[in-house]
């Protein structure tokens, strides 16, 4: 569902794009900064995961990414689709995006902290009140 809802956002983007061809602007490069910050955050957390254990994390605790953000991965994607939807300046994929790749992203991390508690729940309460899902310190 997750993989569906982000094919659909990336082919309207493009879609609309080819179809009017808009004029670059200061609004495209503020998408093409936000899709770039996604990228870079993304290799950041490969790097991470290269070291990254779960039951270490849940065991000792996370350290990096994970000890602030729970679905860091989760996280760079919305940044990545959300920076290409400005760039392309397509209105329909933003609203794709906010109807349909949210809430299956949010749907993907329920069923996850659910497997993590179901691992260990002591541990997984204590990792899940020091850490927020995808955004540090609010959500």
């Amino acid at each position: 569902m997750l993989l569906l809802a982000a094919f659909f956002v990336l082919f309207t983007a493009f879609t609309e794009w080819i179809r009017f061809q808009p004029k670059a602007s200061w609004f495209t490069f503020l998408g093409l900064l936000i899709f770039a910050g996604g990228v870079f955050f993304n290799f950041k957390i490969i790097q991470q995961k290269l070291k990254f254990n779960l039951k270490k994390c849940l065991k000792y605790g996370a350290d990096g990414i994970y000890r602030k953000i729970r679905y860091p991965g989760y996280a760079s994607l919305m940044i990545m689709l959300l920076g290409l939807s400005i760039v392309l300046s397509s209105l329909w994929a933003f609203l794709l995006f906010m109807v349909l790749l949210i809430p299956a992203i949010l749907f993907r991390i329920s069923q996850e902290d659910a497997a993590l508690a179901d691992i260990d729940p002591d541990r997984f309460e204590l990792y899940s009140s020091e850490s927020k899902r995808l955004i540090p310190d609010m959500f």
